[in-house]
């Protein structure tokens, strides 16, 4: 029997994404352009942290986390597609 999946820290994760991005809406006092600023990078390295935890420290079957990372690769590579740089 294989062990449980971990997910306490995908939640960890998460949630620390949501107040990156609280703190950068509710509690600066700044002109919006930092707060957007603040919001995309809080969410790129929440996306980053959950890469890492699905890909290291899940617990999942390896067939599911290749799965899941080709799944991501294709999204990432239909997005790049999108987009035509002259």
């Amino acid at each position: 029997m294989s062990p449980r999946p971990r997910l306490w820290p995908a939640v960890l994760i998460v949630a620390l994404g949501a107040a990156a991005v609280a703190k950068a809406w509710l509690l600066d006092d700044t002109i919006r352009q930092y707060h957007v600023i603040q919001t995309l990078a809080a969410t790129i390295l929440t996306l980053v942290g959950l890469l890492l935890w699905l890909a290291f420290f899940s617990r999942l079957p390896g067939r599911t986390r290749l799965v899941a990372l080709g799944a991501i690769a294709l999204t990432l590579g239909l997005v790049a597609s999108l987009f035509r740089i002259r």
